[in-house]
């Protein structure tokens, strides 16, 4: 096999598995009042960055249930976990896999992306 010399990077939510509605909804969770609009344009980029530019450097972003978001990823994990790939993924990535090095960009936790990606080959 021929050296890889190719590098791709894929997002994990909404690319690798469709879990907007699923994050959507335990977002309103932690953020009571968040609206559909404002979750799309936290999204907007880094979900970090966009709450670090819209809230500081403040370490209680106000409006967010700080008690919520420590175990986020552990609470919505299970439920991301029993849906299946976007059609069609797991034939693109393993084709590009012979011939490029695939790397997976998420604001989400390895333990979140991995505990996933462990189902599958």
């Amino acid at each position: 096999m021929a050296e890889k010399q190719n590098i791709i990077f894929f997002d994990f939510d909404g690319v690798i598995v469709e879990s907007f509605d699923i994050m959507f909804r335990f977002a309103q969770d932690v953020i009571p009042g968040l609206t559909l609009e404002n979750y799309r344009r936290m999204l907007d980029g880094n979900i970090y960055e966009r709450l670090e530019k819209d809230h500081g450097q403040e370490k209680h972003i106000p409006g967010i249930v700080p008690e919520r978001t420590k175990n986020f990823f552990d609470a919505v994990s299970p439920h991301i976990y029993s849906l299946s790939p976007t059609s069609g993924i797991e034939q693109v990535l393993s084709g590009l896999q012979e011939t490029a090095l695939v790397y997976m960009l998420t604001s989400g936790t390895q333990d979140y992306v991995g505990g996933y990606l462990s189902q599958y080959n």
